[in-house]
């Protein structure tokens, strides 16, 4: 065992001792520092004798003290920023806790935090019994369930299928899966068939199919059945026929004939007997419009009943725009003359039949000067429209003009020249859309602001001056010239309807019309002729439910 010795004192120091500091709590609580000798190993390993003196090392030591008892650490509150999925106020201020819902699943429980007040507590579990209770209720009642509109242009169309090609059409049909048939629908009604129908003869089968009507092919039926070979011959071989009872009988005798059956022979349907031939050729007219468009038709009754129809449609200074050729049968004609009068506003008249072939040839001189193409179907009306006679024939009023014209008679008609627009002959007659156009825009520059539009007696003041202005622009020489030619064949239908006076009246006001001059006798004072724009402003006013829309310059867009 090594002998412990006292280490060296410490030299004192040369310069002056430091006031001492003050001692600190933590300075007091240490432990006194104790000195221990360690002896030095670091010969043992060379051979030294134990015992010998050798250099020893000086540690300090500190002695052993207990640990002082421990306090409770103090936990400080720490700040926390409000995450930003949080709903914020206007003023910036979080909101508290549990006032907006929470994204997460779970909520766990936390420390009380400055700024951020706990939500409220959860709801108490439902006992088993409540909620049996809240099942049954809910069997008995229904929801409705609410959704927003869908966004617009959100809907995707379905790609429509391609269309089967025939292979795939064929296979289907083998495979029994083609598309079925949609059932007829049944009629309401079965119709009820007359005994006298089933029983009639050669002489009265047309008449029973016509007053059969839908139940046609019902008669028709009764007849096979019944062998009526006597009406079914005299229904195929009637032309009066048409439609489904036309349909039907002549199925039925093409029927009875393919199975080797001999029907009668009926003399008085045969298509034309000995001698028999074509009457006249028949004209008709509907006198031209504003634009200068008549309508001419020549018609021919063929032997049988059947009618021969050429249909002609010339324009001014265009000349042939259409024709046509067609068969119709009698009781057809009615229905034609009905649809020409509401294509065209007036009902056909008759005229002599070389007048509408000459004005025919001369609305197709038309075409070569104008360069229009002429229709196609007009070689097919060449049977009708021609001959052409060598000289113009007479205008078919002709003899109800004045030789000599009476001025005081003139002036009379033209003062009473309004009324002609009640014709309807002339009751289509109105200037084009241009000229109304002009005319607002003129009567918007002579009210000149939008303050003063608003005064109904200046803008009518207004209003009644350009009318005037815009009569005398719109019918120039050459216009006032066709519209007294066009008034000359209109006066041929008031002649058919009214008579020969009213005829008259109205070439009197044409004779006006055409001898109308910028100065002497302006177009303006004619009343027929003012009337023009009177009547396109008044139609006008009714297209835009009462209103009419002046363009006043820097007046402000409505929106």
């Amino acid at each position: 065992m090594t002998e412990e010795k006292e280490a060296p004192p410490a030299p004192e120091p040369t310069a002056a001792p430091a006031a001492p500091a003050e001692a600190t709590p933590e300075a007091a609580a240490s432990p006194p520092e104790e000195v221990v000798s360690v002896p030095d190993d670091l010969g043992a390993d060379k051979g030294d004798a134990a015992g010998d003196d050798k250099p020893r090392r000086v540690r300090a030591r500190r002695a052993a003290t207990p640990p002082p008892a421990e306090k409770p650490r103090e936990r400080k509150p720490r700040e926390r920023r409000p995450r930003d999925r949080r709903p914020r106020k206007e003023g910036g201020e979080v909101t508290a806790v549990g006032a907006a819902p929470m994204r997460r699943a779970r909520v766990y429980k936390q420390d009380p935090v400055e700024g951020i007040e706990p939500g409220p507590p959860p709801p108490p579990e439902p006992t088993p019994e409540e909620i049996k209770a809240q099942k049954a209720k809910d069997q008995t009642q229904t929801t409705l369930i609410l959704h927003p509109a869908p966004k617009a242009g959100g809907h995707v169309k379905k790609k429509k299928k391609a269309p089967k090609t025939a292979k795939e059409v064929m296979a289907a049909k083998a495979k029994g899966k083609g598309t079925p048939k949609k059932p007829k629908k049944e009629s309401k009604a079965e119709a009820k068939l007359d005994p006298s129908w089933v029983g009639a003869d050669a002489d009265g089968a047309v008449e029973a199919l016509t007053a059969a009507g839908a139940a046609a092919e019902k008669l028709v039926s009764a007849w096979l059945e019944g062998e009526n070979l006597a009406a079914i011959a005299a229904g195929a071989a009637s032309d009066s026929l048409s439609g489904k009872p036309r349909k039907a009988v002549r199925r039925a005798a093409s029927v009875l004939r393919s199975r080797g059956v001999e029907l009668p022979e009926v003399a008085s349907a045969a298509p034309a007997q000995e001698g028999e031939t074509a009457e006249a050729p028949v004209a008709t007219f509907v006198p031209p419009d504003a634009t200068g468009t008549a309508f001419i038709s020549i018609s021919q009754r063929q032997p049988g009943g059947r009618y021969l129809v050429a249909d002609c449609v010339a324009r001014h200074g265009v000349g042939v725009v259409r024709a046509s050729q067609g068969r119709l049968a009698g009781k057809k004609i009615r229905a034609w003359k009905e649809r020409i009068e509401k294509d065209y506003g007036a009902s056909p008249v008759e005229v002599p039949l070389d007048w509408a072939r000459a004005r025919i040839q001369e609305a197709k001189e038309t075409n070569a000067k104008s360069g229009a193409i002429m229709p196609l179907g007009f070689d097919s009306c060449a049977a009708l429209f021609q001959p052409v006679p060598d000289e113009a024939p007479p205008h078919p009023v002709d003899d109800l003009v004045e030789a000599e014209a009476d001025t005081a008679a003139i002036e009379k008609a033209t003062a009473d020249s309004e009324r002609l627009h009640g014709y309807p002959e002339f009751r289509s007659w109105m200037p084009d859309k241009n000229s109304i156009d002009e005319l607002l825009a003129k009567v918007g520059e002579a009210v000149g602001s939008e303050d003063a539009a608003g005064d109904p007696e200046k803008v009518n003041a207004a209003l009644k001056a350009e009318v005037a202005s815009a009569t005398d622009r719109f019918f120039t020489p050459e216009l006032r010239k066709a519209v007294a030619a066009w008034m000359k064949d209109a006066a041929i239908g008031v002649r058919s309807r009214i008579g020969d006076d009213d005829a008259q009246h109205v070439l009197r006001v044409a004779k006006a019309v055409e001898e109308a001059g910028l100065i002497t006798s302006p177009p303006n004072e004619i009343p027929f002729l003012q009337t023009f724009f009177q009547k396109a402003i008044a139609y006008v006013v009714s297209q835009n439910q009462g209103q009419l829309r002046v363009p006043v310059p820097g007046a402000q867009a409505q929106v």
